[in-house]
């Protein structure tokens, strides 16, 4: 079991093949990835909930259709 970054809640770690991050599962915010320049930034790791939802929110707008979202640090 795995803690979402975002809600610091209960989720599942998914295989994120060669993808340099890790991808979540999380029940409140769905299937998403954080690369890991964003897990190794404290400014990043710290941001309150609202901010990472915002991040969130924008690596949606951003995914390609059909793809998982992608959170990177200038999402924040």
């Amino acid at each position: 079991m795995a803690t979402c970054p975002i809600c610091k809640g209960s989720a599942i770690e998914i295989d994120p093949g060669l993808f340099d991050g890790t991808s979540y599962r999380c029940e409140k915010h769905g299937e998403f990835s954080v690369s890991g320049s964003t897990l190794s930034s404290k400014d990043c790791m710290d941001a309150n909930e609202s901010t990472w939802e915002g991040a969130l929110e924008k690596a949606r707008k951003r995914a390609a259709s059909g793809k998982r979202a992608v959170i990177v640090t200038y999402d924040f």
